[in-house]
């Protein structure tokens, strides 16, 4: 005898068709896992992982001829060197109120030109000044403590410091052109001279007019070579050297700063600032400041801070412009 379900047979059907899908839906997701390709080709997301320029936050004025910018990384505390009329280090907050005025003691407009500068981890201000071929340093409180001259360069051939930067090791980078082979120098704070970089270290062309050096966490050191177009990239494993073609091409390449793995320049001819991906080979990501609604002009120095906040120093327009991104 034989027994009929005939309410099952849909049932059986529909089961059969489920695990037919089961398998085709299995099968399709093992490909696409063994064979996918990474989230970045995605087009949006591409997109979204290119370098972006910042873009203008506010300018603070009330500076003449800025020559030198320098930032606390919390951004709470703005210094500006002043080229022209008092010729100051103007100091603001992170808004761009204006906080404090610092000056040498006994000294006049006329007799001092503090341009580049740079801030030590406890928070002292190192400010190079050529017409008094001086590094002025400022406490963390703004007081001013003296100038800072290392023994060592009694024995060159010129002392003329023209740009001042600390590295992470805590050296001082100084850019030295009081003698016929312009150099940098490399000190420790007590002022010990622990190496030189220049035409007699094997820098190829030899430095003409160098304006900073920057270090980065690697142990490069990126040298603006101001009348030679270019900057130099001296690591363990050799010299580079960017800015002399191409799209990152610098015409006169001045103040610079390190921050989150990229080298910004300022290109005072060229009225921008032409980022590039630090390493011993940096490659160009983009510029900014000269296509704006209100492009900057004759710019000389740069900082950033730990926010990713940027700070030109805005000569001809006697201002500093924040830009962020």
């Amino acid at each position: 005898m034989r027994i009929h379900f005939p309410k099952l047979r849909p049932a059986v059907a529909l089961l059969t068709g489920s695990l037919v899908g089961l398998a085709i839906v299995v099968s399709l997701a093992t490909y696409y896992l063994l064979n996918r390709q990474p989230v970045t080709e995605l087009p949006g997301i591409q997109q979204a992982a290119l370098p972006i320029p910042p873009r203008p936050l506010f300018s603070i004025a009330g500076v003449s001829a800025p020559l030198g910018v320098s930032v606390t990384p919390d951004g709470q505390r703005i210094y500006v060197a002043e080229g022209g009329g008092q010729r100051l280090i103007k100091v603001f907050d992170r808004e761009g109120r204006p906080t404090a005025q610092l000056a040498p003691a006994e000294t006049q407009p006329g007799t001092r030109t503090p341009s580049e500068m740079s801030l030590d981890r406890q928070g002292s201000l190192y400010v190079a000044d050529r017409l008094r071929a001086a590094v002025d340093v400022y406490s963390p409180t703004l007081e001013w403590t003296g100038t800072f001259r290392p023994p060592a360069v009694e024995g060159l051939h010129g002392w003329l410091p023209n740009g001042v930067s600390f590295g992470p090791d805590e050296r001082l980078y100084v850019t030295d052109i009081g003698h016929d082979e312009h150099d940098v120098l490399v000190l420790t704070t007590d002022g010990t001279l622990v190496g030189r970089l220049g035409k007699s270290t094997g820098l190829p062309g030899g430095l003409t007019y160098p304006v900073q050096a920057v270090a980065d966490e690697e142990g490069r050191v990126y040298v603006s070579d101001g009348n030679a177009s270019r900057v130099l990239v001296i690591s363990p494993r050799g010299t580079a050297i960017i800015g002399d073609s191409g799209p990152g091409a610098l015409a006169l390449p001045r103040g610079m700063a390190i921050a989150n793995g990229r080298l910004f320049v300022v290109d005072a001819r060229g009225n921008r600032v032409v980022v590039f991906a630090a390493g011993d080979q940096p490659t160009y990501l983009y510029g900014f400041g000269d296509s704006s609604s209100d492009p900057l002009a004759y710019p000389n120095a740069v900082a950033v801070d730990r926010s990713g906040r940027v700070y030109v120093a805005d000569r001809a327009n006697d201002r500093v412009q924040v830009w962020t991104y």
